[in-house]
Protein backbone atom coordinates (compact mmCIF):
# COMPACT_ATOMS: atom_id res chain seq x y z
CA UNK A 1 0.00 0.00 0.00
CA UNK A 2 0.99 3.64 -0.52
CA UNK A 3 0.06 6.19 2.12
CA UNK A 4 -1.24 9.39 0.57
CA UNK A 5 -0.93 11.93 3.37
CA UNK A 6 -3.46 14.59 4.20
CA UNK A 7 -1.94 17.75 2.78
CA UNK A 8 -1.12 21.11 4.43
CA UNK A 9 -3.73 23.82 3.82
CA UNK A 10 -2.45 26.16 1.11
CA UNK A 11 -5.37 27.84 -0.70
CA UNK A 12 -2.98 30.52 -2.04
CA UNK A 13 -0.93 27.93 -3.93
CA UNK A 14 -1.73 26.71 -7.44
CA UNK A 15 -3.87 23.58 -7.59
CA UNK A 16 -1.93 22.27 -10.61
CA UNK A 17 0.45 19.48 -9.62
CA UNK A 18 0.03 20.58 -6.03
CA UNK A 19 1.25 18.85 -2.89
CA UNK A 20 -1.14 21.01 -0.88
CA UNK A 21 -4.87 21.18 -0.16
CA UNK A 22 -7.43 23.92 -0.60
CA UNK A 23 -10.10 22.07 1.37
CA UNK A 24 -9.22 21.49 5.03
CA UNK A 25 -11.26 22.64 8.01
CA UNK A 26 -12.02 22.06 11.68
CA UNK A 27 -8.81 20.22 12.53
CA UNK A 28 -5.43 21.11 14.03
CA UNK A 29 -2.05 20.28 12.43
CA UNK A 30 0.17 17.71 14.09
CA UNK A 31 3.62 16.34 13.14
CA UNK A 32 2.24 13.39 11.15
CA UNK A 33 -1.28 14.41 10.20
CA UNK A 34 -4.16 16.22 11.85
CA UNK A 35 -5.93 16.03 15.21
CA UNK A 36 -9.54 17.00 16.08
CA UNK A 37 -10.60 20.54 16.88
CA UNK A 38 -13.06 20.45 19.80
CA UNK A 39 -16.32 22.28 19.22
CA UNK A 40 -17.41 25.33 21.15
CA UNK A 41 -20.04 24.73 23.81
CA UNK A 42 -21.56 27.49 26.00
CA UNK A 43 -21.12 27.02 29.71
CA UNK A 44 -22.88 29.93 31.40
CA UNK A 45 -26.21 31.67 31.25
CA UNK A 46 -26.66 34.32 28.57
CA UNK A 47 -25.90 37.96 29.20
CA UNK A 48 -28.97 40.22 29.17
CA UNK A 49 -27.12 42.59 26.81
CA UNK A 50 -24.60 41.98 24.00
CA UNK A 51 -21.01 41.58 25.21
CA UNK A 52 -18.07 43.32 23.49
CA UNK A 53 -15.16 42.43 25.77
CA UNK A 54 -14.12 40.04 28.51
CA UNK A 55 -11.33 38.66 30.68
CA UNK A 56 -10.58 35.85 33.09
CA UNK A 57 -8.39 36.83 36.02
CA UNK A 58 -6.79 34.67 38.71
CA UNK A 59 -6.13 36.34 42.06
CA UNK A 60 -3.22 35.69 44.40
CA UNK A 61 -5.18 33.00 46.25
CA UNK A 62 -5.85 31.09 43.04
CA UNK A 63 -9.52 32.04 42.76
CA UNK A 64 -10.81 32.62 39.21
CA UNK A 65 -12.92 35.63 38.23
CA UNK A 66 -14.59 36.28 34.88
CA UNK A 67 -15.66 39.77 33.76
CA UNK A 68 -17.45 41.03 30.67
CA UNK A 69 -18.49 44.43 29.37
CA UNK A 70 -21.61 45.54 27.51
CA UNK A 71 -22.57 48.92 26.07
CA UNK A 72 -23.75 50.25 29.43
CA UNK A 73 -22.42 48.01 32.21
CA UNK A 74 -19.69 45.74 33.55
CA UNK A 75 -20.52 42.19 34.66
CA UNK A 76 -18.94 39.45 36.76
CA UNK A 77 -19.67 35.75 36.48
CA UNK A 78 -21.44 34.25 39.51
CA UNK A 79 -19.96 30.74 39.68
CA UNK A 80 -22.71 29.47 41.97
CA UNK A 81 -25.24 29.43 39.12
CA UNK A 82 -23.21 30.78 36.17
CA UNK A 83 -25.29 33.93 35.84
CA UNK A 84 -23.92 37.46 35.34
CA UNK A 85 -23.89 39.99 38.19
CA UNK A 86 -23.90 43.72 37.43
CA UNK A 87 -20.72 45.11 39.01
CA UNK A 88 -20.85 48.54 37.35
CA UNK A 89 -19.89 51.58 39.35
CA UNK A 90 -22.88 52.84 41.34
CA UNK A 91 -25.15 55.24 39.42
CA UNK A 92 -23.03 54.88 36.29
CA UNK A 93 -24.15 54.13 32.75
CA UNK A 94 -21.12 53.46 30.58
CA UNK A 95 -20.72 54.67 27.00
CA UNK A 96 -19.15 51.70 25.26
CA UNK A 97 -20.16 50.97 21.66
CA UNK A 98 -18.91 49.26 18.50
CA UNK A 99 -16.14 51.83 18.00
CA UNK A 100 -15.35 52.09 21.72
CA UNK A 101 -15.27 48.50 22.90
CA UNK A 102 -14.14 47.41 26.36
CA UNK A 103 -10.59 46.27 26.99
CA UNK A 104 -9.58 44.43 30.16
CA UNK A 105 -6.22 43.79 31.75
CA UNK A 106 -5.01 42.40 35.06
CA UNK A 107 -2.38 44.12 37.21
CA UNK A 108 -1.67 42.08 40.35
CA UNK A 109 -4.96 41.62 42.18
CA UNK A 110 -6.62 44.40 40.19
CA UNK A 111 -8.65 44.18 36.99
CA UNK A 112 -8.71 47.34 34.90
CA UNK A 113 -11.46 47.89 32.33
CA UNK A 114 -11.71 50.76 29.90
CA UNK A 115 -12.91 52.25 26.66
CA UNK A 116 -12.23 55.62 25.06
CA UNK A 117 -15.59 57.05 26.19
CA UNK A 118 -15.28 56.23 29.91
CA UNK A 119 -12.76 56.80 32.67
CA UNK A 120 -10.69 53.64 33.35
CA UNK A 121 -12.38 51.39 35.90
CA UNK A 122 -10.76 49.18 38.52
CA UNK A 123 -11.90 46.15 40.54
CA UNK A 124 -9.82 44.63 43.36
CA UNK A 125 -10.15 40.86 43.22
CA UNK A 126 -11.46 39.30 46.41
CA UNK A 127 -12.28 42.71 47.87
CA UNK A 128 -14.40 44.87 45.55
CA UNK A 129 -18.09 44.34 44.88
CA UNK A 130 -18.23 46.84 42.01
CA UNK A 131 -15.91 48.79 39.73
CA UNK A 132 -14.79 52.31 40.61
CA UNK A 133 -12.82 54.99 38.78
CA UNK A 134 -9.11 54.22 38.66
CA UNK A 135 -7.43 56.70 41.00
CA UNK A 136 -5.04 59.41 39.90
CA UNK A 137 -7.15 60.75 37.02
CA UNK A 138 -5.59 58.64 34.25
CA UNK A 139 -6.70 59.38 30.68
CA UNK A 140 -9.49 57.53 28.92
CA UNK A 141 -7.90 54.80 26.84
CA UNK A 142 -8.42 52.44 23.90
CA UNK A 143 -6.10 49.71 25.16
CA UNK A 144 -3.60 48.76 27.83
CA UNK A 145 -0.56 46.62 28.62
CA UNK A 146 1.57 45.81 31.66
CA UNK A 147 5.16 46.95 31.14
CA UNK A 148 7.04 45.34 34.00
CA UNK A 149 5.90 47.23 37.11
CA UNK A 150 3.94 49.84 35.15
CA UNK A 151 0.41 49.92 33.76
CA UNK A 152 0.43 51.50 30.30
CA UNK A 153 -2.69 53.06 28.73
CA UNK A 154 -3.03 53.87 25.02
CA UNK A 155 -5.11 56.65 23.49
CA UNK A 156 -4.48 57.83 19.93
CA UNK A 157 -0.71 58.13 19.43
CA UNK A 158 -0.06 58.67 23.16
CA UNK A 159 0.99 56.11 25.76
CA UNK A 160 0.70 57.02 29.45
CA UNK A 161 2.22 54.83 32.15
CA UNK A 162 1.71 54.70 35.91
CA UNK A 163 4.23 55.05 38.69
CA UNK A 164 6.17 51.93 39.66
CA UNK A 165 3.76 49.38 41.17
CA UNK A 166 1.20 52.13 41.76
CA UNK A 167 -1.70 52.19 39.30
CA UNK A 168 -3.25 55.06 41.25
CA UNK A 169 -0.40 57.49 40.51
CA UNK A 170 -0.11 58.99 37.01
CA UNK A 171 1.82 62.23 37.58
CA UNK A 172 4.68 61.87 40.05
CA UNK A 173 7.44 59.31 40.60
CA UNK A 174 8.16 57.14 37.56
CA UNK A 175 4.86 57.94 35.86
CA UNK A 176 5.08 59.50 32.40
CA UNK A 177 3.77 59.68 28.85
CA UNK A 178 4.96 59.82 25.27
CA UNK A 179 3.21 60.96 22.11
CA UNK A 180 4.65 59.48 18.94
CA UNK A 181 5.06 61.96 16.06
CA UNK A 182 4.16 59.48 13.32
CA UNK A 183 2.80 56.00 12.78
CA UNK A 184 -0.80 56.79 13.71
CA UNK A 185 -2.76 55.46 16.67
CA UNK A 186 -1.32 52.85 19.01
CA UNK A 187 -3.09 49.59 18.28
CA UNK A 188 -1.53 47.43 20.99
CA UNK A 189 1.58 46.15 22.74
CA UNK A 190 2.91 43.07 24.43
CA UNK A 191 3.04 42.97 28.23
CA UNK A 192 6.77 42.72 28.94
CA UNK A 193 9.34 45.01 30.55
CA UNK A 194 10.82 46.07 27.20
CA UNK A 195 7.75 46.09 24.95
CA UNK A 196 7.03 46.45 21.26
CA UNK A 197 4.33 49.00 20.46
CA UNK A 198 2.31 48.33 17.30
CA UNK A 199 0.77 51.40 15.65
CA UNK A 200 -1.32 51.75 12.53
CA UNK A 201 1.75 52.25 10.32
CA UNK A 202 4.81 51.87 12.51
CA UNK A 203 6.29 49.62 15.17
CA UNK A 204 8.38 50.89 18.05
CA UNK A 205 10.51 49.22 20.67
CA UNK A 206 10.27 50.48 24.24
CA UNK A 207 13.30 50.14 26.51
CA UNK A 208 12.94 50.37 30.28
CA UNK A 209 15.64 52.64 31.72
CA UNK A 210 15.72 52.27 35.51
CA UNK A 211 17.00 55.36 37.29
CA UNK A 212 16.48 57.55 34.22
CA UNK A 213 14.16 60.55 34.21
CA UNK A 214 12.72 59.24 30.92
CA UNK A 215 11.81 55.82 32.44
CA UNK A 216 11.12 54.44 28.93
CA UNK A 217 12.97 55.21 25.71
CA UNK A 218 11.39 54.48 22.33
CA UNK A 219 12.91 53.59 18.98
CA UNK A 220 11.04 53.07 15.71
CA UNK A 221 12.02 49.69 14.27
CA UNK A 222 9.52 49.41 11.38
CA UNK A 223 7.96 52.07 9.17
CA UNK A 224 4.89 51.82 6.92
CA UNK A 225 3.76 48.58 8.55
CA UNK A 226 1.27 48.15 11.36
CA UNK A 227 -2.01 46.69 12.56
CA UNK A 228 -5.30 47.13 10.73
CA UNK A 229 -7.28 45.96 13.76
CA UNK A 230 -6.68 46.95 17.36
CA UNK A 231 -8.30 43.73 18.56
CA UNK A 232 -5.90 41.63 16.49
CA UNK A 233 -2.78 42.61 18.47
CA UNK A 234 -2.18 39.71 20.85
CA UNK A 235 0.75 38.31 22.74
CA UNK A 236 2.01 35.76 25.21
CA UNK A 237 5.24 37.00 26.69
CA UNK A 238 7.66 37.74 23.85
CA UNK A 239 5.35 36.18 21.22
CA UNK A 240 3.44 39.01 19.52
CA UNK A 241 1.05 38.75 16.56
CA UNK A 242 -1.21 41.13 14.66
CA UNK A 243 -3.31 41.44 11.52
CA UNK A 244 -1.91 43.99 9.11
CA UNK A 245 -3.31 45.47 5.93
CA UNK A 246 -3.24 42.36 3.76
CA UNK A 247 -1.13 39.99 5.86
CA UNK A 248 -0.90 38.31 9.26
CA UNK A 249 2.34 39.11 11.10
CA UNK A 250 4.49 37.73 13.87
CA UNK A 251 6.90 40.15 15.53
CA UNK A 252 10.01 38.29 16.66
CA UNK A 253 11.98 38.91 19.85
CA UNK A 254 14.74 40.62 17.86
CA UNK A 255 12.23 42.98 16.22
CA UNK A 256 12.11 41.24 12.85
CA UNK A 257 8.77 40.60 11.15
CA UNK A 258 7.51 37.30 9.78
CA UNK A 259 4.57 36.99 7.38
CA UNK A 260 3.09 33.87 8.92
CA UNK A 261 0.56 33.12 6.15
CA UNK A 262 2.48 34.38 3.11
CA UNK A 263 1.86 32.09 0.10
CA UNK A 264 -0.33 29.99 2.39
CA UNK A 265 -3.68 31.68 3.01
CA UNK A 266 -3.22 35.47 3.28
CA UNK A 267 -4.52 36.23 -0.24
CA UNK A 268 -7.47 33.88 0.10
CA UNK A 269 -8.60 35.29 3.44
CA UNK A 270 -7.96 38.98 2.82
CA UNK A 271 -9.60 38.70 -0.59
CA UNK A 272 -12.86 37.90 1.20
CA UNK A 273 -12.68 40.66 3.83
CA UNK A 274 -14.41 44.01 3.58
CA UNK A 275 -12.71 47.09 5.01
CA UNK A 276 -14.83 46.90 8.16
CA UNK A 277 -14.18 43.19 8.58
CA UNK A 278 -10.42 43.83 8.30
CA UNK A 279 -10.53 46.31 11.19
CA UNK A 280 -12.56 43.83 13.25
CA UNK A 281 -10.12 40.89 13.14
CA UNK A 282 -9.66 39.57 16.66
CA UNK A 283 -6.53 37.75 17.81
CA UNK A 284 -5.60 35.69 20.85
CA UNK A 285 -2.64 33.48 21.70
CA UNK A 286 -3.26 30.04 23.14
CA UNK A 287 -2.28 30.05 26.84
CA UNK A 288 -0.59 26.63 26.54
CA UNK A 289 0.17 25.56 22.98
CA UNK A 290 2.23 27.37 20.29
CA UNK A 291 -0.86 28.57 18.45
CA UNK A 292 -2.38 31.93 17.65
CA UNK A 293 -6.06 32.33 16.79
CA UNK A 294 -7.46 35.02 14.49
CA UNK A 295 -11.24 35.35 14.38
CA UNK A 296 -12.49 36.82 11.09
CA UNK A 297 -15.81 37.74 9.52
CA UNK A 298 -15.89 36.15 6.08
CA UNK A 299 -19.65 35.77 5.71
CA UNK A 300 -21.07 37.26 8.91
CA UNK A 301 -23.82 39.80 8.52
CA UNK A 302 -23.71 40.85 12.19
CA UNK A 303 -20.95 41.38 14.77
CA UNK A 304 -20.19 37.67 15.21
CA UNK A 305 -17.22 35.80 13.75
CA UNK A 306 -17.70 32.84 11.43
CA UNK A 307 -14.11 31.66 10.85
CA UNK A 308 -11.19 31.05 13.17
CA UNK A 309 -7.72 30.93 11.60
CA UNK A 310 -5.44 28.83 13.77
CA UNK A 311 -1.69 29.10 13.14
CA UNK A 312 0.85 26.81 14.82
CA UNK A 313 4.13 28.74 14.79
CA UNK A 314 6.31 25.70 15.51
CA UNK A 315 4.87 23.66 12.67
CA UNK A 316 4.37 26.82 10.55
CA UNK A 317 0.96 25.54 9.50
CA UNK A 318 -2.48 27.12 9.61
CA UNK A 319 -6.04 25.81 9.33
CA UNK A 320 -9.54 27.32 9.18
CA UNK A 321 -12.18 26.55 11.81
CA UNK A 322 -15.85 27.26 11.11
CA UNK A 323 -17.41 28.85 14.19
CA UNK A 324 -20.02 31.33 15.42
CA UNK A 325 -18.72 33.38 18.33
CA UNK A 326 -18.84 36.97 19.51
CA UNK A 327 -15.74 37.56 21.69
CA UNK A 328 -12.67 35.33 21.98
CA UNK A 329 -10.23 35.27 24.91
CA UNK A 330 -7.76 32.74 26.32
CA UNK A 331 -9.53 31.73 29.51
CA UNK A 332 -8.91 29.80 32.66
CA UNK A 333 -11.75 27.64 33.89
CA UNK A 334 -14.16 29.56 36.09
CA UNK A 335 -15.72 26.38 37.44
CA UNK A 336 -13.87 25.97 40.68
CA UNK A 337 -14.33 22.70 42.53
CA UNK A 338 -17.78 21.73 41.23
CA UNK A 339 -19.31 18.58 42.63
CA UNK A 340 -21.37 16.23 40.48
CA UNK A 341 -24.49 17.53 42.22
CA UNK A 342 -23.62 21.14 41.33
CA UNK A 343 -22.92 20.21 37.73
CA UNK A 344 -26.25 18.42 37.47
CA UNK A 345 -28.07 21.38 39.02
CA UNK A 346 -26.59 23.85 36.53
CA UNK A 347 -27.45 21.76 33.47
CA UNK A 348 -30.64 20.13 34.72
CA UNK A 349 -29.10 16.65 34.44
CA UNK A 350 -25.68 15.14 33.86
CA UNK A 351 -26.81 14.01 30.39
CA UNK A 352 -26.95 17.68 29.33
CA UNK A 353 -23.34 18.47 30.32
CA UNK A 354 -21.41 19.39 27.13
CA UNK A 355 -18.04 18.13 28.45
CA UNK A 356 -16.77 14.84 29.78
CA UNK A 357 -16.51 14.85 33.56
CA UNK A 358 -12.72 14.42 33.41
CA UNK A 359 -12.31 17.48 31.16
CA UNK A 360 -10.01 20.33 32.20
CA UNK A 361 -13.12 22.54 32.28
CA UNK A 362 -13.94 21.17 35.72
CA UNK A 363 -10.46 21.84 37.11
CA UNK A 364 -10.30 25.36 38.51
CA UNK A 365 -7.55 27.47 36.95
CA UNK A 366 -6.75 25.06 34.10
CA UNK A 367 -6.05 27.35 31.12
CA UNK A 368 -8.20 26.76 28.05
CA UNK A 369 -9.17 28.63 24.93
CA UNK A 370 -12.62 30.03 25.45
CA UNK A 371 -15.10 32.47 23.97
CA UNK A 372 -18.36 34.32 24.44
CA UNK A 373 -21.02 33.58 21.88
CA UNK A 374 -23.38 36.10 20.30
CA UNK A 375 -25.73 35.72 23.29
CA UNK A 376 -22.99 36.48 25.80
CA UNK A 377 -22.72 32.90 27.01
CA UNK A 378 -19.25 31.97 28.16
CA UNK A 379 -17.88 28.64 26.95
CA UNK A 380 -14.84 26.66 25.94
CA UNK A 381 -13.45 24.92 22.88
CA UNK A 382 -13.64 21.66 24.77
CA UNK A 383 -16.80 20.07 23.45
CA UNK A 384 -17.14 17.08 21.10
CA UNK A 385 -15.01 17.06 17.97
CA UNK A 386 -16.09 19.36 15.15
CA UNK A 387 -17.07 18.09 11.71
CA UNK A 388 -13.69 17.71 10.01
CA UNK A 389 -12.75 17.91 6.33
CA UNK A 390 -9.32 16.66 5.17
CA UNK A 391 -7.89 16.45 1.66
CA UNK A 392 -4.89 14.43 0.53
CA UNK A 393 -2.13 15.35 -1.83
CA UNK A 394 -2.52 14.39 -5.49
CA UNK A 395 -1.38 10.91 -6.54
CA UNK A 396 -0.44 9.79 -10.04
CA UNK A 397 2.18 7.73 -11.83
CA UNK A 398 5.11 9.65 -13.35
CA UNK A 399 4.87 7.42 -16.44
CA UNK A 400 1.47 8.87 -17.31
CA UNK A 401 -0.29 5.52 -16.92
CA UNK A 402 -3.77 5.21 -15.48
CA UNK A 403 -4.20 3.88 -11.94
CA UNK A 404 -7.02 1.47 -11.12
CA UNK A 405 -8.46 1.42 -7.61
CA UNK A 406 -10.97 -1.04 -6.17
CA UNK A 407 -10.47 -0.16 -2.51
CA UNK A 408 -8.88 2.52 -0.35
CA UNK A 409 -8.23 2.55 3.38
CA UNK A 410 -8.53 5.69 5.58
CA UNK A 411 -5.72 5.89 8.12
CA UNK A 412 -7.71 7.34 11.02
CA UNK A 413 -8.97 5.85 14.28
CA UNK A 414 -12.70 6.16 13.58
CA UNK A 415 -15.17 4.78 11.07
CA UNK A 416 -17.60 7.70 11.42
CA UNK A 417 -16.55 9.14 8.10
CA UNK A 418 -17.09 9.29 4.37
CA UNK A 419 -14.59 9.72 1.54
CA UNK A 420 -15.03 11.37 -1.85
CA UNK A 421 -12.60 10.56 -4.65
CA UNK A 422 -11.40 13.26 -7.03
CA UNK A 423 -10.09 12.28 -10.46
CA UNK A 424 -8.57 13.93 -13.51
CA UNK A 425 -6.62 12.69 -16.50
CA UNK A 426 -4.71 15.86 -17.38
CA UNK A 427 -2.91 18.24 -15.05
CA UNK A 428 -4.71 21.22 -16.57
CA UNK A 429 -8.14 19.76 -15.78
CA UNK A 430 -10.08 20.37 -12.59
CA UNK A 431 -10.74 17.46 -10.30
CA UNK A 432 -14.15 15.84 -10.65
CA UNK A 433 -15.33 14.70 -7.24
CA UNK A 434 -17.40 11.58 -6.82
CA UNK A 435 -20.06 10.71 -4.22
CA UNK A 436 -19.39 10.32 -0.50
CA UNK A 437 -18.55 6.69 0.30
CA UNK A 438 -18.80 5.15 3.77
CA UNK A 439 -16.28 2.54 4.95
CA UNK A 440 -17.03 -1.17 4.94
CA UNK A 441 -18.33 -2.10 8.41
CA UNK A 442 -16.21 -5.27 8.49
CA UNK A 443 -12.86 -4.24 6.97
CA UNK A 444 -12.89 -0.47 7.43
CA UNK A 445 -11.86 -0.04 3.79
CA UNK A 446 -13.87 1.75 1.12
CA UNK A 447 -15.00 -0.40 -1.77
CA UNK A 448 -14.62 1.70 -4.92
CA UNK A 449 -14.14 1.40 -8.65
CA UNK A 450 -12.02 4.22 -10.06
CA UNK A 451 -9.58 4.53 -12.94
CA UNK A 452 -7.75 7.77 -13.73
CA UNK A 453 -4.28 9.20 -14.18
CA UNK A 454 -4.53 11.34 -11.05
CA UNK A 455 -6.43 10.81 -7.81
CA UNK A 456 -7.05 12.86 -4.68
CA UNK A 457 -9.19 12.04 -1.66
CA UNK A 458 -11.37 14.19 0.57
CA UNK A 459 -12.41 12.71 3.90
CA UNK A 460 -15.22 14.07 6.07
CA UNK A 461 -15.31 12.97 9.72
CA UNK A 462 -18.69 13.34 11.41
CA UNK A 463 -19.21 15.92 14.15
CA UNK A 464 -18.88 14.31 17.56
CA UNK A 465 -16.82 11.37 16.29
CA UNK A 466 -14.33 9.99 18.79
CA UNK A 467 -10.93 10.12 17.06
CA UNK A 468 -7.40 11.28 17.84
CA UNK A 469 -5.28 11.28 14.66
CA UNK A 470 -5.87 11.31 10.89
CA UNK A 471 -2.85 10.64 8.66
CA UNK A 472 -4.06 9.96 5.15
CA UNK A 473 -5.46 7.37 2.75
CA UNK A 474 -3.78 4.05 1.87
CA UNK A 475 -4.23 3.36 -1.85
CA UNK A 476 -3.44 -0.20 -3.05
CA UNK A 477 -3.81 0.80 -6.70
CA UNK A 478 -2.22 -0.80 -9.73
CA UNK A 479 -1.09 0.65 -13.03
CA UNK A 480 -3.10 -0.02 -16.18
CA UNK A 481 -2.60 1.40 -19.69
CA UNK A 482 -1.87 4.82 -21.12
CA UNK A 483 -5.28 5.24 -22.75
Amino acid sequence: MTLLSFAPWRPDRAALNSQFATDVENVLPSPDGYIPFPSYAPFTQASADPVNGGITAIDSSGAVHVFTGTATKLQKLDTTDNSWDDVSQTATVYGSNETAKWFFIQFGDYVIAGNINDAPQVFQLGVSTEFTDLAGNPPNAEGAAVWGDHLALFAGATVTWSDTNDIGEWVTGNAGSQTFPDGGSIMGSNSVTNPFIVQQSAIRRGTFMPGSLEVFAFQKVHDKVGAASRKSVCSRGDFLFFAGYGALHQLMVDGSLSLIADEKFDRTIYGQLSGVAMTNIMGEVDPIYPRVYFAVQLNSTDDSYDTLLVYDWRKEEGVPIRINIGVMVPLASATIGYTLEQIGTIYGSLENVPYSLDSNVWKGGAPLMGALDADGRFGFFSGPSSRAVLTTQEAGLSTGQFTFLNSVYPVVDTDQLTVSIGTRNRRQDDFVWGPEIAPNSVTGSLDVISEARFHAFRMTIAAGADWSKAQGIDIPGKATGWR
